[in-house]
């Protein structure tokens, strides 16, 4: 099936209705060669192309904000007695 699909002035695909893409649906465009493909888009695709619009400082920042948010308490140490071979099959 070959269809003829245009750009509007922002370089928006409009798609016949005869491909049967859902209106306000995401698709991820991928450049095989000379074709452009479209796929649905995952969810995964949509968290990387998040990330990628992101500034490196941006980037940065979130990293920072993760690296130093709140840990939770550390378990307790176990104590050699507990450690020794002896105990650990009880």
């Amino acid at each position: 099936m070959t269809r003829v699909v245009e750009t509007d002035e922002k370089g928006a695909i409009l798609a016949p209705e005869k491909l049967g893409l859902r209106p306000r649906s995401r698709y991820v465009a991928e450049l095989e060669g000379e074709q452009v493909v479209l796929k649905p888009a995952t969810s995964e695709d949509e968290a990387r192309a998040k990330h990628e619009a992101k500034t490196p400082q941006q980037r940065a920042e979130e990293f920072l904000r993760w690296a130093n948010r709140p840990r939770p308490a550390a378990p307790r140490q176990l104590t050699d007695e507990e450690l020794r071979r002896d105990n650990l099959y009880e």
